[in-house]
C-alpha cells in the first residue's frame, strides 16, 4: 500500500496510507491531508488512486505543486517521488509497485526482428510502382499481393487497430491483413 510522509524542515511531521481512492490536500479542515500554512492553498492538490497507480493533480494553487523540485499540473506519482507544497514535502513511498515494476521488467523477453522475405518485397515494391502509374493516369489498380501461408506474419502490429489494419487504408506503408495479404500504400 502507498504511503504519503508529510515532513517539514526534513523532520516527519505525519503518516498517511494511502487506502482511499481520492485524497485532497490542502490547509483547509475539510481535506483529507491538511497542512495549515499561509503559503498552502485551501484545497491545493489532489491524489487519486486507480488500481496500483497514484495520480496528483495541482488544483489551480496560487503557488504551484512540485515533484521532485519541477512545476506540474498533473503528474503519475512513483515510490520516492518527493511532492512540495508551500515549505513541507511529502515523500511517496509505494515498495509494492517498486518491487512489481523490477517482477516485470525480469519477465520481458527480447523479440529479434521479424526477416522479410526478399522475393515478397519485391512484389510489393512492383505493386506500389504500378499503383504509382495508375495514380499519373488516374487510373484504379488493385496491388495486394498475395503471400503464402508459411510466409503470412501470425500478428498485426499492436498500435493499428484491427479495423484499419484488416482494410488496409494506412497510406506509405506494407501491411498484411489477416488473411495473409500483403498490401502497399
Amino acid at each position: 500500500m502507498a504511503r504519503l510522509i508529510l515532513s517539514l524542515d526534513s523532520q516527519d511531521m505525519a503518516e498517511y496510507n494511502m487506502s482511499k481512492e481520492r485524497y485532497t490536500i490542502g490547509r483547509l479542515p475539510d481535506n483529507d491531508v491538511r497542512i495549515d500554512n499561509p503559503a498552502v492553498s485551501g484545497h491545493h492538490s489532489l491524489i487519486i488512486n486507480i488500481l496500483n497507480d497514484s495520480f496528483l493533480e495541482d488544483l489551480n494553487s496560487t503557488n504551484g505543486t512540485y515533484v521532485n523540485g519541477k512545476l506540474i499540473k498533473k503528474h503519475a506519482l512513483q515510490h520516492g517521488d518527493v511532492i512540495t507544497i508551500g515549505h513541507h514535502q511529502l515523500r511517496f513511498a509505494d515498495q509494492q509497485t517498486s518491487d512489481t515494476e523490477q517482477d516485470e521488467f525480469e519477465k520481458t523477453m527480447v523479440i529479434p526482428a521479424a526477416q522479410q522475405n526478399i522475393a515478397q518485397l519485391a512484389k510489393a515494391e512492383e505493386a506500389s510502382t504500378l499503383a504509382a502509374a495508375a495514380e499519373r493516369a488516374d487510373v484504379k489498380v488493385d496491388v495486394s499481393v498475395k503471400m503464402p501461408e508459411s510466409e503470412a506474419p501470425a500478428a498485426i502490429p499492436a498500435a493499428i487497430p484491427a479495423s484499419i489494419a484488416s482494410s488496409s487504408v494506412i497510406p506509405d506503408r506494407l501491411y498484411s491483413t489477416p488473411s495473409g495479404v500483403l498490401t502497399f500504400f
